[in-house]
This record gives C-alpha cells, sequence and structure tokens, in this order.
C-alpha cells in the first residue's frame, strides 16, 4: 500500500471538531480511513515514521483565535502535505500554537518538511489576513518541536511551550 492512497478521499473523511475550552479554539483534524494501513510500502522500504510537530506564533500572541484564519491554516497544513507527499494523521491549532501529527518517507528530513510547512503557510497566511502582517514581524517562531509519536510525551512539549512564554 503506497502513500498516495493514504490520502484518497482525505476530504471526504475528515471530519472537525470544535471545542473551546478556556477562550481556546481546538481544532482536531479526524481520519477515518477504513483499510489503510499506517505503515507505508515504498519499492525498496516498508516505514512507518510518524513525527509530531508543534510550533508558536512569534512572541505567543494569541492571533490564531479567528475561526476563519484556523480552518484556513488547516487546509493551507493539509495542502502543503499533499504537494509534499506526506499523511496528515492530526492537526490541533490553539491561539498561539500549532500542533501536527504526520506519516513521511524516512529519507524526508523532519527539519525539511517543517520548514517547507512553516514557511508557506505563513506566506499564505500573512498575505492573506493584511493584520497579521501588520501586528507581527513573521507569523511563526523559530523554534519548533518534533519528536516521533512512539517517543511523544506531552511533558517535554509542555517544556517546550513554557520555554517559550519565557517560564
Amino acid at each position: 500500500m503506497g502513500k498516495k492512497q493514504c490520502f484518497r478521499g482525505l476530504s471526504d473523511s475528515v471530519f472537525i471538531v470544535y471545542y473551546f475550552l478556556d477562550s481556546y479554539l481546538l481544532i482536531w483534524y479526524f481520519t477515518v480511513m477504513a483499510g489503510v494501513r499506517w505503515t507505508h510500502t515504498t519499492s525498496r522500504v516498508e516505514h512507518a515514521m510518524r513525527y509530531r510537530f508543534a510550533w508558536c506564533t512569534k512572541y505567543m500572541r494569541p492571533v490564531l483565535s479567528d475561526q476563519d484564519k484556523v480552518s484556513r491554516l488547516l487546509s493551507l497544513i493539509r495542502d502543503k502535505c499533499m504537494e509534499l507527499d506526506l499523511c496528515l494523521i492530526s492537526a490541533s491549532v490553539d491561539p498561539d500554537r500549532v500542533v501536527i501529527d504526520i506519516t513521511a518517507d524516512p529519507t524526508a528530513c523532519p527539519h525539511w518538511i517543517i520548514t517547507q510547512i512553516r514557511h508557506y503557510t505563513s506566506h499564505k497566511m500573512r498575505e492573506e489576513y493584511r493584520d497579521l502582517k501588520t501586528k507581527l514581524p513573521t507569523l511563526w517562531t523559530r523554534p519548533y518541536y518534533c519528536v516521533t509519536l512512539q517517543d511523544s510525551e506531552g511533558v517535554s512539549m509542555d517544556s517546550f511551550f513554557n520555554h517559550q512564554r519565557g517560564v
């Protein structure tokens, strides 16, 4: 089963669930695809490289609290993942941070993946929403959090976000 099959019917099988918790908008993309394995096979390798990436808005400003911006950001992330031949497992957006889980080819460098996604989303979002251009010098901070999903622990991700706040 190839990676391309992971995206077949993705728009039909994606559900958006909105949660309003403590004035934070949290959106999860759930992919419900019956029969799709999370391991992918190319001509030479079978792999299950799953990454969790997290990054913050510049100065941790809550600029992603608008529902329009959040849905546009998620669609841009999904589009870029399709372009890069990645499988988007889930994505969540808070007003000041983004967390995505993806499956990637083992030859793709995690730094290259996140650089491509963040550059593309920042460019498009700042082009479409003028207030993001006037409020911030850039949309995202340079640091990001990356871990394989098998090794992911909420404690280290929380310490990353606390460090970004300067706590």
